[in-house]
């Protein structure tokens, strides 16, 4: 008797690797929100749009790392920017001012 071996059904595979996929970017975003709140951006961003020269003069951070910071915080809803210039604070990202009810800490 010939016995046929069956293939892995590919449903719990995939399944299986968007959990993972899902672990991992939940690592990204976390600390994306962990930079963006240790280097006080909410705070800075509450009065009005920032360039990323001006954020960086004022949080010390490299210009390059931060612009790839926000443009990651933009992704995920902390900060709008329409001209990948120009940041602005969220509704989300305010959360993490200091002040008032935040949810920095």
């Amino acid at each position: 008797m010939t016995t046929i071996a069956r293939a892995a059904p590919i449903a719990p595979a995939a399944e299986a690797h968007g959990r993972l996929r899902q672990m991992i970017f939940g690592y990204v975003v976390s600390q994306v929100v962990g930079a963006f709140a240790r280097l006080r951006l909410a705070d800075e961003l509450a009065s009005g749009a920032r360039t990323v020269a001006e954020l960086a003069g004022t949080s010390g951070a490299d210009s390059d790392a931060l612009n790839r910071l926000l443009r990651a915080a933009a992704g995920i809803g902390l900060v709008d920017s329409d001209d990948g210039q120009h940041f602005t604070l969220t509704a989300v990202g305010a959360g993490l001012r200091s002040e008032g009810r935040s949810l920095r800490d």
